[in-house]
């Protein structure tokens, strides 16, 4: 399976026992593009390109340890030096409410100041369920705001915001679910300013990058791209490595489902090439290790400009760009 989503796969069992022509329990081999629960995340036939925050080492222990991107939030403090708001996670499930807390909680480890516990609220929440958030930004004059839910979920936040006079936020934050045309045309002017973190080398700079290009010739424009399709060309991406490594050492007839699992896990340094350029930075996917990879992007004037590295086709790769934390969630 390849540039799947799958966010309530918590009994894997039934990918990891499936035969082969045999007999044999080999496993189906999985190449996700968004994994929530544990047992997915940690199964040892799925690879995700972007792993998944939990140390899967730990998933039995009190605290589990976890890795969490901060490198924006390092060029945020240098830009602003008082950070304080709030989170809001997607409450529909506790893997979701478990998959995006060492996110936040990443966040006030790197330097965010927490004014009141994160807000948890569902994907179907409308606009008016985010009035009692925009309040408590207005109460504390909140400096950050972010949502880890869809796209809609920081719209809501954002036009609830205005219509309620937040005028504090210096930052109001988003990943790669933000990175989205329809973001652009459903927010227009409210929600100019709004930043959005990647992972890989953004669709404005295909001319500087061979791999965001071709998948964006492949999907039919830009104006048909988003974050997650991206994850999902670098997912085929992956598979057709793993596929040629095989091939290189067994030749044509050599490809097997076991054979693809014990080569994707030799895999440490994917980078998504097309053309000998990758639009990701480093991955060690085989071993489902989270890099800190990233490009910073912001809404200015509907359109998404580069924040940060400033040169283009770039990522800024910093071992200071991720952390870990403690936390228990079981």
């Amino acid at each position: 399976m390849v540039g799947t989503n799958a966010l309530f796969f918590n009994n894997v069992q039934p990918m990891e026992q499936c035969v082969d022509q045999v007999g044999q329990m080999t496993g189906l081999p999985d190449v996700p593009t968004l994994q929530t629960e544990t047992p997915h995340q940690c199964s040892q036939i799925s690879f995700a390109i972007i792993a998944a925050a939990i140390d899967c080492a730990t998933v039995n222990d009190h605290p589990q340890t976890y890795s969490a991107r901060v490198g924006q939030i390092l060029y945020y403090k240098k830009q602003n030096k008082d950070l304080h708001g709030i989170w809001v996670l997607p409450s529909d499930l506790k893997s979701t409410i478990n998959s995006t807390t060492p996110v936040a909680t990443g966040d006030t480890k790197a330097g965010v100041k927490q004014d009141q516990d994160f807000f948890k609220i569902s994907g179907l929440a409308t606009q008016s369920d985010y009035t009692p958030v925009a309040a408590t930004i207005k109460q504390h004059n909140s400096t950050y705001a972010q949502s880890i839910s869809d796209y809609k979920s920081s719209l809501n936040l954002r036009k609830e915001s205005k219509i309620q006079g937040v005028s504090s936020v210096k930052v109001w934050d988003c990943a790669l679910q933000c990175y989205d045309a329809k973001f652009l045309s459903q927010g227009g002017a409210d929600v100019d300013g709004q930043y959005a973190s990647l992972f890989f080398i953004p669709f404005e700079e295909a001319k500087q990058n061979k791999s965001v290009d071709a998948f964006l010739t492949a999907i039919g424009g830009k104006g048909k791209a988003d974050g997650f399709a991206a994850q999902a060309w670098t997912a085929g991406l992956f598979f057709r490595d793993v596929v040629n490594n095989v091939v290189k050492a067994d030749g044509n007839n050599g490809l097997t489902r076991a054979r693809f699992i014990e080569e994707a896990k030799k895999i440490h340094d994917f980078t998504a090439a097309v053309g000998g350029q990758g639009m990701l930075g480093p991955t060690d996917v085989g071993a489902h290790k989270l890099n800190g990879c990233f490009v910073l992007t912001q809404v200015k004037g509907g359109k998404y400009v580069r924040v940060f590295p400033k040169e283009k086709g770039t990522l800024n790769c910093d071992s200071k760009n991720v952390t870990t934390i403690k936390l228990d969630q079981t």
